[in-house]
Parts: structure tokens; sequence; C-alpha cells
């Protein structure tokens, strides 16, 4: 992929600064993201109608959790919830962190770290709760005075179905890598004990793969960027370019265009070549 340059999540589509543009391999009818300020928000960046409801849904549920954990003076809850929400934000790709540089080993981490603390903090007030239910439940809680190899081996079968059955998403979106990978594997650990929070990590990962042939196109495909300057796609095909049974031509994601047997150093067209400042947006331009 093109360093400093701004795609959609499915690599379809890159950002000049004013509009998305096609990148090779992007299909006629498919649709543009959005130019506003959804672009901005994970969940909306797509456009569709479904990923900003269920987006929309977890905003409000972890607005009105963060509300009830400080209305009860539960600072540890409150910071639990706040990592929970950063952790998923950094997967869904907020403020382009991924493609920054290094995400993985600084904002992976550093989101993956206060998830942890965020447990560990919210540890004694989930012992509390535990202690509560016994009350309710004694003989659940009697299970906690058995010896550890008993109370395993009378909890191995339910762990052998259970545990597969709660990280499906997650092993499911490592293996087929879509798009949202990282956001379904982040949204199953932290919210695959509720129904919705499961469904929505399984549907992500089962989601389409990325464009696997992301370079920059102009609007009407007659020119690729080369990581420096517009190439013309008379003379050259893009290296990664997908060519004909016989050789004779590629496919620019719309229709089969001819090898040309030209050098670059010939003349060629320059109908709808972009304008010489017109480059892929700069980190800076993007945001």
């Amino acid at each position: 992929m093109a360093a400093g340059i701004t795609f959609s999540q499915d690599l379809y589509w890159w950002w000049d600064g004013h509009d998305w543009r096609p990148t090779l391999g992007t299909p006629a009818r498919r649709s543009r993201p959005p130019r506003d300020w959804r672009r901005y928000v994970p969940g909306f960046r797509t456009g569709s109608l479904w990923r900003m409801c269920v987006a929309s849904l977890g905003y409000l549920g972890f607005t009105a959790a963060g509300v009830v954990a400080v209305v009860a003076l539960d600072p540890l809850r409150f910071v639990s919830d706040l990592a929970t929400v950063w952790l998923i934000l950094v997967c869904a790709n907020v403020g382009d962190l991924q493609r920054r540089g290094g995400w993985r080993e600084r904002w992976g981490f550093l989101a993956l770290g206060l998830f942890l603390l965020g447990l560990l903090l919210s540890l004694p007030a989930d012992i509390v709760g535990l202690l509560d239910a016994c009350s309710s439940a004694p003989d659940l809680c009697r299970l906690a005075t058995l010896d550890p190899l008993d109370l395993y081996l009378r909890l191995l079968p339910y762990l052998l179905v259970l545990v597969p059955l709660y990280l499906a998403p997650a092993i499911v979106a490592v293996l087929r890598d879509p798009r949202d990978v990282w956001l379904a594997v982040a949204i199953d650990l932290t919210l695959g004990l509720t129904a919705l929070g499961w469904a929505v990590a399984l549907v992500l990962a089962l989601g389409p793969r990325p464009n696997p042939q992301p370079v920059p196109m102009s609007e009407d495909r007659g020119w690729w960027w080369d990581g420096s300057t517009w190439i013309s796609a008379e003379l050259t095909a893009p290296p990664t370019a997908r060519r004909s049974p016989d050789d004779t031509g590629w496919w620019d994601g719309v229709g089969w265009r001819p090898l040309s047997g030209r050098g670059l150093d010939e003349p060629g067209r320059s109908e709808g070549k972009p304008d010489a400042g017109t480059s892929p947006a700069s980190p800076a331009e993007a945001r």
C-alpha cells in the first residue's frame, strides 16, 4: 500500500483533499464514502445504515454507562468503561491512527494496556457484585469451596463449549482477515458476553475483505499514482493490475485496457491527468 495516502476503510477509494477518488479495482457502481462529518466518525464512515445504527446504539450505551458511574461516584467503573471505549475506537481506526504508522506498537498496545488496567480497577466492584449474588444463588457459590481440581473437572465440559463459542467471532475474523478484523476482535473480547456485541462482532468478522490493489487512480482511470508522480494508463499498467489470460490487457476495475508496448519516455495523452498539485492527501490534509 502506498505510504502517506488516506484510503477509505475498504481501500476502494482514496482522498485527494476534496473528494474520494477510485483506486485500482474499484467497481463502477460502488458507492463513495461520505464526504461530510461522517467520514471522521467510526461507524459512520462507510455510510452504511446498519453500521450507523449500531454505532449510535454503542455511543449511547457507553455514554449512559459513564453517566451512571459518575452519578454513583464509582470512578473505577468509569475508568473501566472509558478504557473499553478507547480500545474499540483505536481498533476502529479513530483519527486514522492505523495509517499514521506504528499503531500496533504504540496506540494498539496503549489501548490494550488501558483496557487491562480498567479490568483490574473494576475487579473489586465485580467481586462485591458476585458476593451479593451469592445470597440469591447459594448453590452456585458453594462451587467455589470445592477443591480446585474438582471444580475444574466440573466446569470443563461447559468451558469446552462456551469458550470457543464466545471467541468464535474473533477466531473467524483472524482467519478471514476482513477489513474490520481488529474491530471485530475488540468488540468480541469486550462486549461478547452481550448478545448484541457478539452478533455485531460476528457480522464484522464475516464482512468483505479490503481491496487488495489500492493504487490511486484519476477519476477517469486514465492515470495512476506510482508514489511520486502520475503515470498514464496508456503508457503502462500498474504493477499490481490483474492481467488477462492471454497477457494482452489489464483490468482497471471497470473494463479491460490493452497493454501498450510504448515506453514511459514516449509521448502519451494528457487529457484527464490530475493537476500537478493534486496528489494523494497528506496526513495533515486528511484530518
